[in-house]
């Protein structure tokens, strides 16, 4: 071998010795990312739990609220009605007062 054959055999390796480094950095980097997509997925999994049972626990409670207060709601629900009406009742006698004063 000349020398420069000599030179481009010792090139060539060396670039073979950086492309396995680079490929076992590469390959070791997948590994660790498929760790971290696991260790998320089963956090997510495991908040996603934890999260359901407050949510149930209070669907549960205004369950029996409106049990409970089912009456009062029917009770409310007239007394709004009520107010309602007696607010436009009101207005109205401004409104008819306000057109016989503007009128005089």
């Amino acid at each position: 071998m000349t020398g420069f054959g000599i030179f481009a055999a010792r090139k060539l390796a060396r670039e073979r010795q950086d492309l396995l480094v680079a490929r076992q950095e590469l390959e070791k980097s997948i590994a660790e990312l498929a760790r971290s997509n696991s260790d998320l997925q089963q956090f997510a999994y495991v908040a996603s739990h934890d999260l359901q049972e407050p949510l149930r626990t209070i669907s549960g409670f205004v369950e029996l609220f409106q049990k409970k207060y089912k009456h009062t709601k029917q009770i409310w629900q007239k007394s709004s009605d009520c107010d309602l009406k007696r607010k436009n009742e009101a207005s109205s006698k401004e409104n008819a007062s306000s057109s016989r004063i503007s009128r005089n």
